[in-house]
């Protein structure tokens, strides 16, 4: 394998994980190891989850709608 990440989440239910970080740059077959950690995950602060939904957000493609030219369309008319 030329990479290799170490993701922090927690298992939601035996289909589920939910993971800290977005997974980004990796395509193909992945092999998932998956290990308890001792003690709760710590908390996050507020500063840190507004920095992690940023990012998310700015990672995510724009919205591509038709609504949008239908509004304008119709405040032209």
């Amino acid at each position: 394998m030329d990479k290799a990440l170490t993701l922090k989440g927690r298992l939601a239910d035996p289909r589920h994980i939910e993971l800290d970080e977005a997974v980004t740059g990796m395509t193909g077959r992945v092999e998932v190891v998956l290990r308890s950690v001792s003690g709760p995950a710590p908390a996050l602060s507020t500063a840190a989850r507004v920095s992690r939904a940023r990012a998310f957000q700015a990672d995510a493609p724009s919205q591509q709608s038709d609504s949008v030219d239908l509004l304008r369309a119709d405040r032209e008319r």
